[in-house]
């Protein structure tokens, strides 16, 4: 009977229409880029600080810095033949993947899920999915970024797109030099 009072109590309150939807953080983070002027969105470090400091609630920050399209990690049971339940979790299929986004110019390395791939199959390319889905399913701060980045490049032809963290591959860099270096000693 006690516990029931304090639900009693409790409920009336659930309720409330103070109390802020389950969908505020994605409104938070859309929010937070699209007050980004274009002189802020050419300067790095505070996009950096923001991906780094904005911590959205029940999402990894590893989702937040890729496109993971609401994938999220989950757990449960695992059942074995004799009904034995124990604990496990299950991680979303991540990839890392390059995308070249003909809007921006430039090549972008995102470590992206199936689920999204899928979804970038189904939109065309990745210019149209960071453009036409939702931030609610898009569930990333990087990826409004790309998007803020993308319409203000639309608008503006003239706009120069800022250097992207892991937009051009060290790798390919190191092999260019090493290229140069071993034609241009003879």
């Amino acid at each position: 009977m006690f516990l029931f009072k304090q639900f009693f109590k409790i409920q009336p309150y659930m309720f409330s229409p103070f109390l802020k939807s389950p969908f505020a953080h994605f409104l938070k983070a859309e929010t937070l880029i699209k007050k980004l002027t274009p002189m802020e969105l050419l300067q790095t470090r505070p996009i950096k600080k923001l991906l780094v400091n904005t911590h959205l609630p029940g999402k990894t920050k590893r989702s937040q810095k890729g496109l993971f399209h609401r994938r999220i990690i989950q757990s449960g049971n695992q059942t074995c033949f004799s009904e034995k339940k124990t604990r496990r979790t299950w991680y979303p299929n991540v990839h890392e993947h390059w995308f070249y986004s003909e809007i921006l110019e430039r090549k972008i390395r995102l470590h992206v899920t199936s689920k999204a791939l899928r979804c970038m199959r189904k939109c065309g390319s990745f210019d149209n999915y960071i453009l036409l889905t939702s931030p609610k399913n898009l569930d990333s701060i990087y990826g409004e970024f790309l998007r803020r980045l993308m319409l203000t490049k639309m608008n503006d032809p003239g706009f120069k797109v800022p250097f992207l963290s892991r937009s051009t591959d060290p790798s390919l860099q190191h092999n260019q030099h090493h290229y140069l270096t071993r034609f241009l000693v003879f």
